[in-house]
């Protein structure tokens, strides 16, 4: 199965959380994010990065909406111009659900070849996308490339991608490898180191403004029974925050983090 196809085979037989997060994952993130406390908290953390982005009377693309279009909804919301696309029609459609009437032109098209001029927008986002391109960090490349084709010269580029040298994501590595050996068809997933990183951003005639680490601790806590879990989730949060401040000084644990948030420019 090609890209395409593996997603719309998950939009239509998953709930939009399975297909953004995994059908595990999304089963117990889904049930984490019952409370309204934690509803806050989510929400709260798609609005810091969205204001720090500077939305506000930009044009936006969304690149990999998925599903929920969870930051889309925001992205609105704080008076951006945004078009979502997703290489999946189903998964448009989730989104078009989850948006809810909100403003947001939504394109079915594929983030290595998109159907814009170029430098149509102000803002490039694409988070929790680029890592799923198919070829390994060759498709990632390319991505990257597009999306600086479509951007403008003055604006940026903001995206995501996971460390695999970080303990954290070995259970992610050694599950997906195991469900492979088993016969699942499982979208691209391609992890970086911190140089690698580096490097194809170079590669992609980008330089990196702005780098945040982030320390998501879902891995191997995530199979851990319900009251445990919510307690951790509580005590982790503020300390995690408080790593990434820690990470914008400290090299080591920049290299260390779980993933990366890079905001990139021509």
């Amino acid at each position: 199965m090609n890209i395409k196809e593996i997603w719309e085979k998950r939009a239509k037989e998953e709930h939009p959380y399975d297909v953004v997060y995994g059908k595990f994952q999304g089963r117990r993130l889904k049930k984490l994010l019952e409370t309204k406390e934690a509803q806050k908290q989510a929400r709260k953390r798609v609005e810091e990065t969205v204001m720090e982005l500077g939305v506000s009377g930009k044009k936006v693309i969304d690149a990999g909406i998925g599903p929920l279009a969870r930051f889309s909804i925001v992205f609105c919301e704080f008076g951006a111009d945004v078009i979502g696309i997703d290489i999946s029609k189903d998964v448009l459609e989730s989104a078009k659900s989850a948006l809810n009437g909100k403003q947001v032109n939504l394109i079915l098209a594929d983030i290595m070849n998109l159907p814009f001029k170029e430098e149509t927008f102000d803002i490039s986002f694409c988070v929790g996308t680029i890592y799923h391109m198919p070829n390994g960090q060759k498709g990632v490349e390319k991505a990257l490339k597009e999306l600086a084709r479509v951007t403008k010269k003055s604006g940026f580029i903001y995206f995501n991608v996971e460390n695999y040298l970080n303990p954290i994501n070995w259970p992610q590595i050694v599950g997906r490898g195991i469900l492979k050996a088993l016969g699942a068809t499982l979208p691209p997933h391609t992890l970086f180191n911190y140089y690698s990183l580096l490097k194809i951003v170079e590669r992609s005639g980008l330089r990196i403004i702005d780098i945040k680490v982030t320390f998501e601790l879902w891995g191997p806590l995530i199979f851990l029974p319900w009251p445990i879990l919510k307690n951790i989730r509580k005590i982790w949060i503020p300390i995690s925050e408080k790593m990434c401040k820690i990470s914008e000084k400290n090299r080591f644990f920049r290299f260390m983090g779980v993933g990366w948030y890079l905001r990139v420019m021509k």
